[in-house]
């Protein structure tokens, strides 16, 4: 029962590493993502040509949505624990 304190820290030390997580992804990404996507969007109205508007915003949600099955299938493979960082 020597490990007892040290088990403990290790606890309250993963319990911090959680908590400091949960508030990066989920308080301040929502934050990033409402300026980063009008922001592209902005800039995708500012210097494509208007024949080709419609076809290139398609383009951007559809590399989106290829950008996540990507990432869901490499994040599926890694330990849940390791950050993207």
């Amino acid at each position: 029962m020597i490990n007892t304190g040290l088990r403990g820290a290790k606890l309250e030390y993963l319990r911090i590493e959680l908590l400091v997580t949960f508030c990066n992804y989920y308080c301040r990404m929502p934050f990033i993502f409402s300026i980063g996507l009008p922001t592209i969007f902005h800039i995708f109205g500012h210097n494509v040509p208007m024949e080709e508007r419609s076809r290139a915003f398609g383009y951007l949600v559809a590399a989106g949505s290829v950008g996540q099955t990507v990432a869901s299938v490499v994040s599926h493979s890694r330990n849940q624990y390791v950050k993207f960082t």
